[in-house]
């Protein structure tokens, strides 16, 4: 899959601006020509509930227009968060008349019976009217951007879930919960069973794949999350339906992850929200969203891209850590298909030294974008990060590179490998040491044919340097080396041979 805008597709270099920093055109004047500075292409930043309808009925899009403006200023597309009935497992960002009115829009129970801050999925009224609001949000959308297309996607709520417990314990959650599982569920399951992502075939395989019963006789232990991912997923649903029905922009659901180290429990993070796991009920739930997305924050980056990547859910990251890793992340996501990458808060940290690292990468895979989209979802492309000290190595046409990450980096090896032919490749990154080694038993060897470094010039990359001797390295058996050495990202073309 890819983002289409303006009939060409598009990778968002991006960063996702702090919860409240599109509510002020003020605090955001200075902001944005430093954000451009960075090569950003594209900035997420929420829209709110609260703001776009304070009173109910009456609608205010102020904010929103203005942020619109001041992204087409600085020739920035847009992805909204739509910050409604739940943010971080929350209902803080609903207005103050859903709030307040528990009664018509009553909230989640802990297992004692007591209200939380959090609205209930299972509230009709409260769908409704947060569909309704978005449903505004996206007409007045195809009124002021279908022809500027400004605004590429929308996210529908942010990082839902149950937080503290596995699930809600109101009575008409209890009476739910004790139900048969809702056929279509079972349904997509079972059709889709030969491609279930492997730990929620786990799950269902302990009752024998059973396929009647209610929640608990069919999912045991994990009974609880998979039934809040339904009713969440629901809901979310009818929300982006009521959007798409107006203006059908891509839409998705993002996750706040478990954590990487021991067994946390559904409600140690958000339990029922779109984690990997909870893909198939999502997808069967939410046929309105088009992908899940992660933000990432867990040290194991390259794992969670992986496990994101499956039953055809294309890889979106709305949120990452803003730390110096960041830098490294963006090639190998970009590298892996990413359609977005985006560090949060990047307004708060827009003068920190990891920031400018940033600079650096997005300034390369900016100008590599037409190459990267070119190659996207061919299999041809391939991400590289690799912890310093260590080696991978991957298999691309008809060769292995052998990946060597040089030691006492603060940064990981990190780069893009494009295999244009069999025999010829595009390389850029940094930290790491590449040899190719043939894959062909009749043609053991190896050798590089030519190699260039490439230097980007008056809008197209350029051949510069042609490399050979101390620059390639020549390693034994023939095998032969580039070096990424510059602390900073460069970019090689290279062409091979293979021979007896």
């Amino acid at each position: 899959m890819q983002l289409i805008v303006d009939g060409k597709p598009i990778v968002l270099l991006s960063g996702e601006l702090t919860n409240s920093a599109g509510s002020s055109m003020d605090y955001m004047e200075p902001v944005w020509a430093q954000l451009k500075r960075l090569h950003l292409n594209a900035v997420l930043a929420p829209i709110t509930w609260e703001m776009i309808e304070p009173e109910e009925g009456r609608f205010d899009f102020s904010s929103l227009d203005a942020l619109i403006a001041k992204a087409r200023i600085h020739d920035m597309k847009l992805v909204l968060l739509w910050f409604a009935t739940w943010k971080n497992a929350g209902s803080s960002y609903p207005p103050a008349w859903v709030r307040q009115d528990l009664k018509r829009f009553p909230h989640r129970q802990n297992p004692e019976g007591k209200n939380t801050n959090a609205l209930s999925c299972f509230a009709e009224e409260a769908w409704m009217a947060d569909g309704k609001a978005l449903a505004a949000v996206m007409k007045h959308l195809k009124q002021i951007d279908s022809d500027k297309n400004t605004v590429v996607a929308v996210q529908v709520q942010n990082e839902p879930g149950v937080r503290n417990f596995p699930r809600d314990y109101s009575p008409v959650a209890e009476k739910y919960f004790k139900s048969k599982v809702p056929d279509e569920l079972i349904s997509f399951l079972r059709k889709n069973k030969n491609t279930l992502i492997l730990e929620f075939d786990a799950i269902w395989k302990k009752s024998n794949y059973k396929t009647n019963g209610n929640w608990s006789e069919i999912f045991g232990e994990d009974a609880a999350e998979i039934f809040m991912a339904w009713y969440i997923a629901s809901y979310i649903d009818k929300v982006a339906m009521a959007g798409k029905r107006e203006y059908p922009l891509p839409m998705f659901a993002n996750a706040w992850l478990e954590g990487p180290k021991g067994v946390p429990k559904p409600g140690d993070y958000p339990s029922g929200g779109p984690t990997a796991k909870m893909v198939p009920v999502y997808q069967a739930a939410a046929p309105h969203l088009d992908f899940l997305a992660p933000d990432i924050y867990r040290p194991d980056f390259d794992v969670i891209c992986g496990l994101f990547k499956r039953m055809g859910n294309p890889l979106f990251i709305p949120e990452a850590n803003i730390n110096a890793n960041m830098a490294a992340n963006v090639f190998y996501a970009v590298g892996e298909d990413a359609l977005c990458f985006s560090p949060f808060g990047i307004d708060n940290r827009l003068e920190a030294k990891d920031t400018t690292v940033l600079r650096n990468s997005y300034g390369t895979l900016s100008k590599l974008l037409p190459i990267i989209t070119e190659y996207q979802g061919t299999g041809k492309m391939r991400g590289v990060l690799v912890p310093a000290g260590e080696t991978k190595i991957l298999e691309i046409g008809d060769y292995k590179l052998k990946i060597e990450a040089l030691k006492n980096r603060e940064l990981p090896a990190y780069g893009i490998i494009i295999a244009k032919e069999n025999n010829e490749f595009l390389v850029t990154g940094d930290g790491f040491n590449l040899t190719f080694l043939s894959t062909s038993k009749r043609l053991p060897h190896a050798e590089l044919l030519w190699a260039y470094e490439l230097v980007y010039r008056d809008g197209q990359w350029v051949k510069q340097r042609r490399l050979n001797g101390d620059e390639t390295g020549r390693g034994s058996d023939h095998n032969i080396l580039l070096q990424f050495l510059a602390n900073e990202p460069i970019v090689l073309t290279t062409k091979l041979f293979s021979y007896e």
